[in-house]
C-alpha cells in the first residue's frame, strides 16, 4: 500500500471529514505521518529499551507506531482534501450491494469497474483483491473465468483497470491509478509538529467493551455463554497494565507529552461494571456491529455513524507497519542490534521496505 491507502490512513481521513461535518464549529487538524523501514531501524534500538520489560515483536511494533504519532510530527492536510463522508464498503465491510451480473461481457465489466470505483476514495487509488472480493459479488464466472484473481488480469489486459502484485498481494485500481498515486504523494504540504501535550489513547476499549476477534470464538467455543466471554475479557484487564499500559506510557511520554485512557476512566468502568455485558458487547451481530456494541451506539448518537461501523484493526496492521502472518510473540535479541534489525525487516509488512507506512 502506498500511505495514503493504509486502513488507519483511510480511517484517520474518514474520521476528519465525519468530524468536521458533524462538528463544524470545531477546527480539526489532521497531520499524517508517513515513516520509512530506515526510520523504524534508526529508532528501533531507543524504542526497544522504552518497552522493557515487554519483549516480542508484537511489541517493539505497537510502541514503533505509538512513538512516531506520539511525536507528532508530519504533512498538515488543509481542509480543501477533505474526503467525501461515504466510506468505501470494504472500509466499512458492509454486505455487497452490488447487482446481479448481467450475461454480456461488456456489461460484466462495468460492474467490476464500478466495484471497483466504489472503493477508491478517502485518496485510495487501489483496493486490494481480498477486500474487493469480501464486499462486492465479482461477475467472474458470467466471464468465463475460474477465479476473481484471473477475472480481473483479464479485465486489466483490456484495459478497464489497472493491478500491481500478484496473488494474495494483487492490488486493483482504475487506469492511471499509480500515476495518480505518486502525484499524490509528491505533493506539497506543510510539516509540522504537533505542539499537544497530551496523546488521547484508546487502550482499555477492547478489554472492556469487548473488541478482540478472539473473544467472538471463546463465546461460540462456549456456546453462546456470557459467563465465558465476562471470564475471558476479565483475565486480559487484570493483566492490561503489565502487557499495555506502562509499555505504552513510557512510549509516549518519551516525547514530554502525556496518555490519556478515557475508556479507563474509573466512573466509565463503574458504569460498564454496572451493565448487563449483553448491552456491552452482542456477539450475535456480525464483525464490525457486534464487537463494542455500546461505543457504536455512542459514535452514532454523535453523528459519527462511518466510525461506528469500523471494524478493530490492530495498530502494527492498520498502519501496514508489520505482516500478520509473522508470530509477533517472537523475542527481541535485545543485546544484538544486527539481531534486532534483522528480527525488525523480518517482520515488516513487505509495502514498508519499499514505501512509508501511514499513520
Amino acid at each position: 500500500d502506498l500511505p495514503g491507502e493504509t486502513p488507519d490512513r483511510l480511517a484517520a481521513r474518514q474520521g476528519w471529514a465525519e468530524l468536521t461535518e458533524a462538528y463544524p464549529r470545531q477546527r480539526w487538524n489532521l497531520i499524517e505521518i508517513d515513516i520509512t523501514a530506515d526510520d523504524i531501524l534508526t529508532h528501533a534500538h531507543h524504542i526497544n529499551s522504552l518497552i522493557s520489560p515487554a519483549d516480542t515483536i508484537m511489541d517493539l511494533n505497537i510502541a514503533s507506531a505509538l512513538w512516531f504519532a506520539s511525536r507528532g510530527t508530519g504533512r498538515h492536510i488543509p481542509p480543501s482534501e477533505l474526503p467525501n463522508t461515504s466510506a468505501p464498503p470494504s472500509l466499512l465491510r458492509r454486505p455487497a450491494t452490488t447487482p446481479s451480473p448481467p450475461l454480456t461481457h461488456d456489461a460484466s465489466y462495468t460492474i467490476l469497474t464500478t466495484a471497483v470505483k466504489s472503493e477508491v476514495s478517502c485518496g485510495r487509488h487501489f483496493v486490494s483483491l481480498s477486500d474487493l472480493t469480501k464486499t462486492h459479488k465479482l461477475p467472474f464466472r458470467e466471464a468465463g473465468c475460474k477465479r476473481a484473481g484471473e477475472y480481473i488480469l483479464k479485465a486489466a489486459k483490456e484495459g478497464f483497470l489497472e493491478t500491481k502484485g500478484k496473488g494474495t498481494d494483487m492490488m486493483v485500481g482504475l487506469p492511471g491509478a499509480s500515476a495518480r498515486a505518486e502525484t499524490q504523494l509528491k505533493t506539497h504540504h506543510e510539516t509540522v509538529t504537533s505542539t499537544s501535550r497530551c496523546v488521547i489513547v484508546g487502550m482499555g476499549a477492547d478489554e472492556t467493551l469487548g473488541g478482540y476477534a478472539r473473544y467472538r470464538t471463546v463465546y461460540n467455543q462456549a456456546g453462546g455463554s456470557l459467563d465465558a466471554l465476562a471470564h475471558e475479557m476479565a483475565a486480559d484487564f487484570k493483566r492490561l497494565w503489565k502487557r499495555n499500559l506502562g509499555r505504552d506510557d513510557r512510549v509516549i511520554s518519551d516525547h514530554g507529552k502525556e496518555a490519556r485512557f478515557p475508556f479507563l476512566d474509573e466512573d466509565v468502568l463503574s458504569t460498564l461494571a454496572s451493565l448487563n455485558l449483553q448491552q456491552v458487547c452482542d456477539l450475535t451481530l456480525p464483525l464490525g456491529a457486534g464487537e463494542k456494541a455500546l461505543l457504536r451506539t455512542c459514535a452514532k448518537r454523535l453523528n459519527i455513524p462511518q466510525a461506528a461501523s469500523l471494524q478493530k484493526r490492530a495498530i502494527q496492521f492498520g498502519t501496514r507497519l508489520a505482516n500478520s502472518r509473522v508470530d509477533g510473540t517472537t523475542p527481541i535479541p535485545t543485546n544484538d542490534a544486527e539481531g534486532l534489525r534483522q528480527a525488525l525487516l523480518s517482520c515488516m509488512n513487505k509495502s514498508v521496505l519499499k514505501r512509508p507506512l501511514g499513520e
